[in-house]
């Protein structure tokens, strides 16, 4: 002890509330010891008050066999911490303590149950009760001895819940379940345990649960491990309770649940009321428990009741019986007439005991107010009967309700037994039992009686087993094996002596004082104690006070209380009371069968005291013959509530239950017992890998660095003293194992490496011999193989010889043939050309005649622009849903291939999850698949007569896929769903909307319902510069401006909306296009009804300034970008270079990144005609290659510049053009000799602008500042210039001499002023001042920028 208590150390210190607290020294002498605690006190104590400290009990270790310093501070702080840890478990060895943790816990459900049933045998587990139950059921099964589980604690503890689960874990893993999970004899089991605790379980101030009687309930099995029967015996039933319940305590549960939970009709028949109606349940002040509902669980206990075996007739009598206990506490005594005799005061509570337990009212009357006695023997017998006093006559009562309730509980246990017995055929193998016991513990009341000492009594019997057990049978090994170990414990043998030994112990001169009939009495009991007992040191009586006596118990000291316990041994019942009993009818009497002891006669009495000593003989004596297994309950508060841990009251039940002895003899013992044969032959490596075992261990364990105080050697066994020491040797075995496994290991690779090599070798001479002979197979091959391959060349040479001989005359036939064709095509193609040549000039001939009658008409140009004449037609737009064609009969079949829009919709007008599928129309359902082999179906549309079909609304067609699907929308509606799909052509897409259009008519005719036609307007599609087509719903009240709106939200324009229009191009019978700009209010019905001879075109009409375009708006980018292009290869007649350099821009923003791997030489060759202008093509044989070489090198550089941006320079190069933004026109020009030349006229902002009909080069600009005169009519118009003319004519015209240009004359007649006539000096003649132009106009405008041409 002096090494610990230094200054500074770590030690546990005693505390008056905690039992131990940790605390650290601050100063120690050989007398005193100072400390300061954990909260920071100072105390002083002498050194016994100190203990050493653990430092494995702040981790909580599983068996505190395992703590390092071992004493009563550390085993408490142990259970604190592992209290706080939620571990409510713990091991003592083969002991198990349990703590009551006051709350629910989820540790004992199927799956911790199969963890612990399926763990090997030898499994090391954490600490459980089903630990304990599984030691229990395989000890069974292995050594075919009966076992025991002995579960104690002082009341609250927690032994019902205990024994609970040791059942439930038996009868789980004991097999022989029926199809509902449990076999009858389970549920049996498992059902008693409701019963039990109904009729035997009561309310106290320590425990809402409180078991007030002792059980041992066997469980018998089969050699298969499976239940086949069982048995309860219970032991001291607490019958006072019955009568006089304790303060703030309650009677049995099983009063309140009938009360409570009883049916109205049954409440009737029983006469049963509210708890609060009756005395013996009202008396104590506490009719219920927070959290408990009687009513419920008199449900449980009633279909607990069926399991077991109670009939509805034994059920009628358990009923009146409980009922009759009730009111009988309810009869209420007065004084006499006499003052001598008492007077019953509740005469209809008689009337009512008497109804329910079927006796005659008159005897229970009598039997409550008077005693029967007689006198003398059989020959002479006098008989008289005594009037019984108010006290009396209450106490005559109290034990007719006791003795009704006591055999009523004895009944029912015998019964539920009965129910659990083993059949004749189970009978014939002996069968093994593990019996469960549930006793109460040790008992220190303030006030202590008869049965404090019989239940006290109970616990030293069973700690002297226990001690035999635990303690004798350790010193008992030592002395088997010679071993002079002495571990000192208390035996408490002379207590047990001093209670239950035959003469002159305290039951046995109890029992003489019950003989002695009326002149025993309770004093002369603790008279007779005090000369007999008076020297024993077990027992003593105090120096003050004459009712008391006191034994010093195991436990520690409890005094007794000698008042009324004569009386309480007796439990007698007088003759009167028995004829009651005896008279009632034949259910209840069944009930009362047993136990009617009569009081007034010399027959030997049995005792409450001599039965209970008898039963816990047989109690022992089952126990010593079974294997025990203990569970050692602990209540760590009185106040029944989680978190709380009182360290003195632990301490006190610790003491109580032995765990503090046991922890001390097996940790001052050797707990760990080896063979010593076996240790010696496990552990011989340690010393010597090859030489035979030693018979002295010493060796072993002095290689092994064991001190003598770690281990002992006897007779025939090694003692070691914990697991930490086996470990230390195991250790030890392993290292010289490990070595002994490599030397093995050397040798072994050395051997097998040997053989490997000479296999090798083997394998090698083998594979060389192969091989030379598969050179030598394979040359001979070759040779053969070069003589027919000679033999075939000499024999393929002759026959090409002969077919190039046929060849040749062939290909002279054919050239010659070749040859005529050739001048045969000529002949025709000189004749076609002169044909066309006449025909050319007969025309000119025409349109000369006509300008000169239309030339007085050309006083002005007409207003609307004519386009581009169409080389056919508009295709008549045809009825996609079939709306004139008949109905057919048949069903309507269809399928082929779509793309169907996924359940997640479009994002940003790109489509995410579009998926391509295989549709099939089939009797009115839409069905699709993931392929044509139509095994996958993914999906499918019922339709019905409200169902509707037709083309995506234009609202939502700005939101569908741009690329990767069809480019043809339409839209299924039926019964509240939205299908989208798309088709590659609007052919198919007219297809498919008439196929499901026709089979809707059909089911509306089916059902007998009108059929219906689409009214939701007209589909007036828009055309846009990017080719793409924006479709609007149009109605006879739909205008221009309504649909102008509509695109440009669609499309995203926000700024400069003056400079588009909507533009309607018309195709003229004469099938010369025409285009005008429509009008804000103008209808565009008839547009949507007319789209055979019209388009109607969203354009930017105006460019105004060009250095102010707005080319970050990307709508406007966009818009400016496609016109662009359109112009540069159409129109603008751009230098090689700069072509090739909007190619190469082109390119660029059309293929995005351009990646060498795939834009390779050669790869742009087939499309570059997309990129190159029309007047280069005819030079693109020729150039192509070096072309597509420039477009790439360019356009592989342009990969670090966005797409935006390259739109941008794009359009910023077109913009140089003179002709930007130009709208052009088709013109034709007469030349004196008679010949038409063609141009074409562009209008822009700066001017008019004058090209080549074939090459469209730029011929001549006439900017407007430079223009004298402008004048226009329907077919021509003429321009009067104020500076020098020049002379803008065709190669063709261009010669010696100037030829002036000819005026026409306007449909009018009237005369235009032209200077070439009527004395003004002509086009060539040099110095002119003024120079006229005029044009007839002959073809629509070629440009989108219809507005331009009003500019």
């Amino acid at each position: 002890m002096a090494a610990v208590h230094v200054k500074g150390s770590k030690v546990y210190v005693v505390d008056k509330e905690h039992a131990w607290v940790p605390a650290e020294v601050s100063a120690a002498s050989a007398t005193e010891v100072v400390a300061v605690t954990q909260s920071g006190t100072n105390v002083k104590l002498k050194p016994d008050q100190v203990a050493a400290y653990s430092d494995t009990a702040d981790q909580g270790v599983d068996d505190m066999l395992e703590l390092d310093i071992l004493n009563t501070a550390s085993i408490l702080q142990n259970l604190r911490v592992r209290s706080k840890q939620d571990k409510f478990y713990t091991q003592v060895g083969s002991i198990l303590v349990s703590v009551n943790p006051f709350k629910p816990l989820s540790i004992y459900g199927p799956d911790a149950l199969d963890r612990v049933s399926s763990a090997p045998e030898n499994a090391k587990l954490e600490p459980h009760i089903y630990g304990i139950a599984k030691n229990a059921y395989e000890s069974m099964l292995r050594t075919s001895q009966n076992q025991a589980v002995v579960i104690s604690g002082e009341s609250g503890a927690g032994k019902t819940e205990a024994t609970k689960y040791v059942l439930k874990y038996l009868t789980t893993v004991s097999g022989g379940a029926d199809a509902g999970g449990q076999s009858k004899l389970e549920k049996m089991i498992l059902q008693s345990n409701p019963v039990l605790e109904a009729f035997g379980n009561a309310k106290t101030v320590r425990n809402n649960n409180s078991s007030r009687f002792g059980k041992y309930q066997e469980v018998k099995f089969n050699r298969k491990g499976e239940i086949v029967g069982g048995a309860i015996t219970n032991y001291l039933l607490e019958k006072s309770r019955v009568v006089t319940p304790a303060k703030d305590e309650r009677n049995y549960h099983i009063f309140y649940q009938v009360c409570r939970g009883s049916s109205d009709s049954d409440k009737a028949k029983y006469k049963l009321a509210d708890p609060d109606k009756f005395n013996y349940l009202s008396m104590s002040g506490c009719t219920s428990i927070p959290g408990v509902d009687d009513a419920l669980e008199f449900a449980d206990m009633s279909g607990a009741l069926d399991v077991v075996g109670v009939t509805a007739e034994e059920r009628d009598g358990v009923m009146r019986t409980l009922s009759a206990v009730l009111h009988l506490g309810n009869v209420e005594f007065e004084a006499g007439d006499d003052g001598d005799g008492a007077e019953i005061k509740s005469v209809d509570e008689v009337k009512v005991v008497a109804e329910l337990l079927g006796c005659a009212e008159d005897t229970l009357t009598e039997a409550l107010k008077v005693r029967t006695m007689s006198s003398g023997n059989a020959r002479r017998n006098s008989v008289y009967k005594i009037p019984l006093k108010r006290k009396e006559a209450i106490d005559t009562r109290d034990a007719l309700a006791k003795a009704l309730y006591g055999r009523l509980f004895n009944w029912l246990v015998k019964k539920v037994s009965a129910s659990l017995a083993p059949t004749a055929m189970a009978l014939l193998e002996t069968p093994t039992t593990i019996g469960v016991l549930d006793i109460f513990g040790f008992e220190v009341m303030p006030h202590n009686s008869f049965e404090q000492l019989c239940i006290n009594y109970a616990n030293e019997k069973l700690h002297q087993q226990f001690i035999n057990f635990v303690l004798k049978n350790e010193l008992e090994e030592y002395k088997k094996e010679g071993l002079d170990i002495n571990i000192p414990f208390n035996d408490n043998a002379g207590v047990v002596a001093c209670i239950e030994k035959t003469h002159g112990g305290v039951l046995s001169m109890l029992q003489e004082q019950v003989k002695l009939g009326q002149r025993g009495s309770d004093k002369a009991w603790l008279e007779r104690m005090g000369m007999e007992l008076g020297k024993d040191p077990a027992w003593g009586q105090p120096k003050l006070g004459n009712t008391d006596f006191f034994i010093n118990h195991y436990a520690g000291q409890v005094k007794y209380d000698i008042t009324n316990q004569l009386e309480k041994n007796k439990d007698a019942l007088s003759q009167d009371i028995d004829g009651v009993l005896t008279g009632c009818m034949e259910k209840i009497s069944n009930i009362m069968e047993e136990g009617n002891t009569i009081s007034n006669t010399k027959a030997k009495v049995p005792t409450v005291s001599s039965q209970f000593k008898e039963q816990l003989t047989q109690l022992t004596n089952v126990l010593g013959s079974c294997n025990p297994h203990y569970i050692r309950c602990v209540k760590p508060t009185d106040l029944k509530q989680p978190g709380v841990y009182d360290g003195v009251k632990v301490c006190q039940q610790l003491n109580y239950s032995g765990v503090l002895e046991t922890v001390q003899v097996r940790k001052a013992g050797f707990s760990v017992r080896v063979p010593l044969e076996d240790f010696c032959k496990r552990f011989r490596v340690v010393i010597s890998l090859t030489a035979p075992p030693p018979t002295d261990p010493k060796p072993i364990c002095d290689a092994c660095k064991l001190g003598e105080d770690l281990w002992k050697k006897g007779k025939t066994k090694v003692l070691l003293k914990s697991e930490r020491t086996l470990l230390q040797i195991e250790s030890a075995r392993e290292q010289a194992v490990v070595g002994c496994v490599i030397i093995i290991q050397k040798y072994a690779r050395r051997h097998l490496t040997k053989k490997i090599i000479k296999a090798l070798r083997e394998e090698k001479r083998k594979r060389e011999e192969e091989e030379r002979k598969r050179r030598e197979e394979e040359e001979r091959r070759r040779r053969e193989e070069e003589a027919r391959l000679e033999a075939e060349r000499l024999k393929k040479e002759a026959e090409e010889a002969k077919s190039a001989a046929e060849a040749a005359q062939k290909k002279k036939e054919a050239e010659e043939a070749a040859r005529k064709a050739e001048m045969e095509k000529q002949n025709n193609e000189q004749k076609r050309q002169e044909e066309f040549k006449a025909q050319e000039e007969e025309k000119e001939k025409k349109e000369q005649a006509t300008a000169q009658i239309a030339a007085p008409m050309l006083a002005s140009i007409h207003k609307k622009r004519v386009m581009n004449p169409l080389e056919k037609p508009l295709a008549p737009k045809s009825s996609p849903s079939g709306s004139n064609a008949p109905i057919p009969t048949e069903p309507i079949t269809f399928n082929g291939w779509m793309y169907k829009e996924g359940g997640k919709g479009l994002r940003g007008g790109t489509f995410h999850n579009w998926k391509k599928r295989f549709f099939q129309l089939k009797r009115g359902e839409l069905t699709y698949y993931a392929d044509d082999d139509r095994k996958d179906m993914k999906g499918n549309i019922t339709l019905d007569a409200n169902a509707s079909v037709g083309e995506v609304p234009d609202d939502q067609l700005k939101k569908m896929p741009t690329k990767g699907v069809g480019e043809h929308f339409l839209q299924l509606c039926s019964k509240g769903r939205d299908l989208k799909m798309s088709v590659d052509k609007k052919q198919d897409k007219d297809t498919w909307i008439s196929k499901i259009s026709m089979t809707i008519k059909q089911i509306q005719v089916q059902e007998g319902k009108e059929v219906t036609e689409p009214t939701d307007g007209s589909s007036l599609p828009v055309h846009l510069p990017d080719k793409s087509v924006f479709n609007v719903k149009v109605t006879a009240a739909t205008t221009a401006k309504e649909i102008f709106m509509k695109v440009i939200d669609a499309v995203g324009v926000t700024k400069g909306l003056q400079y588009f229009a909507l533009v309607e191009e018309n195709v003229t019978e004469e099938g010369v296009p025409t285009s005008r700009v429509c009008s804000e209010s103008e209808s565009m019905l008839a547009k949507a009804e007319n789209s055979e001879t019209s388009k109607l075109y969203f354009k930017k009409v105006v460019f105004v300034d060009r250095a102010a375009e707005n080319l970050d708006n990307k709508v406007v980018l966009n818009f400016q970008y496609a016109q662009a292009v359109h112009e540069v290869l159409n129109h603008y007649h751009c230098g090689e270079e700069e072509s090739l350099d909007l190619a190469a821009l082109q390119l660029r923003i059309s293929q995005g990144v351009l990646v060498p791997e795939t834009h390779r030489p050669g790869w742009l060759l087939p499309i570059i005609h997309e990129f190159i202008p029309n007047h280069m093509l005819s030079k693109l044989n020729s150039l192509g290659k070096k072309w597509e070489e420039f477009i790439l090198k360019k356009a592989f550089l342009l990969n670090p510049v966005s797409s935006e941006q390259c739109k941008q320079q794009y359009v910023q190069l077109t913009t140089v053009s003179p002709v930007y933004g130009s709208a052009f026109y088709h013109v034709a020009r007469k030349a004196p000799d008679g010949k038409v030349a063609r141009f074409i006229l562009g209008v822009n902002s700066t001017g008019l602008h004058l090209l080549d009909a074939m090459t469209s080069t730029l011929l001549k600009s006439f900017p407007y500042e430079h223009i004298a005169k402008w004048g226009r009519s329907q077919s021509s118009f003429n321009i009067i210039q104020g500076e020098a003319a020049v002379d803008v004519r065709d190669e063709a015209e261009r010669g010696n001499q100037q030829v002036p240009w000819d005026l026409r004359q306007d449909a009018g007649g009237e005369e235009v002023a032209r200077p070439g006539a009527g004395g003004a000096q002509g086009v060539g003649d040099a110095g002119t001042v003024e120079e006229s132009w005029c044009w007839s106009a002959s073809g629509g405008c070629q440009n989108d920028h219809s507005t331009a041409c009003d500019a």
